[in-house]
């Protein structure tokens, strides 16, 4: 599936029905030009992270009536490009034997974060979590603990996705201060604005909104210095 520079929000997706009740894990190969689009499998989703071509994304969810919806979505109204590609579903079976695989996959890949810029608190978050996962043994803690973990990595995934999209704009800036034409106002205002932003990723203490507003208060400031310099040229 392709959506090329189409005004969307929303979703695309397909249904599956009179499925056996149970655990299924999907996954699809995503590419979103942007930031603020996800993949999902009925009520779990997973961020997509911008501009990354040929990245798989796998979603696990428990169907309880015989039907999964999978596919993309976006969450603001914008002009995206989206394209998907090799979904695949498949099935672990029902009960507590797969609830376990569900919860023993999550435990597999709990993430390493101290080579990642994310906000400390959802990490704290994150590892309280990970706690009740290590306890949870029978059906009922499993479907009460598997919710939480899901929404915990989307939202440190959106976190980090944020983080990374600030590093590039200020790598972006500080390139565009080698540039000859550029002149003392905007080579001072820009240089004083990206090693803010540096201090910020160096901190990471800020949520993903926060971060998302430093990104673009810096990136309007760099296309600001980028037409001087085409004016001048």
């Amino acid at each position: 599936m392709n959506i090329w520079s189409a005004t969307l929000n929303g979703k695309a997706y397909q249904v599956l029905t009179d499925l056996p009740n149970g655990i299924y894990v999907v996954s699809m190969a995503v590419y979103s030009e942007k930031m603020d689009s996800y993949v999902f499998a009925n009520l779990n989703q997973k961020s997509v992270r911008a501009g990354v071509a040929g990245a798989t994304y796998e979603i696990t969810t428990n169907v309880t009536e015989g039907t999964l919806a999978f596919g993309v979505g976006q969450e603001k109204e914008g002009t995206n490009w989206i394209a998907l590609d090799n979904a695949i579903v498949k099935y672990y079976g029902s009960g507590t034997d797969a609830l376990k695989y569900w919860l023993n996959s999550l435990k597999d890949r709990a993430t390493d974060f101290s080579e990642v810029p994310v906000q400390q608190t959802l990490v704290d978050e994150y590892n309280k979590v990970m706690e009740e996962v290590k306890v949870a043994e029978t059906e009922e803690a499993i479907l009460a603990v598997i919710p939480k973990m899901e929404d915990i990595n989307n939202r440190i995934n959106l976190n980090i996705a944020a983080y990374n999209e600030l590093e590039d704009v200020i790598d972006e800036a500080n390139e565009l201060l080698s540039d000859p034409n550029i002149n003392t106002y905007y080579g001072d205002k820009m240089g004083d604005a990206a090693g803010e932003k540096e201090e910020i990723v160096k901190a990471h203490t800020l949520g993903t909104e926060e971060v998302e507003a430093a990104a673009k208060e810096l990136d309007d400031l760099k296309d600001e210095a980028q037409d001087y310099i085409w004016q001048m040229e």
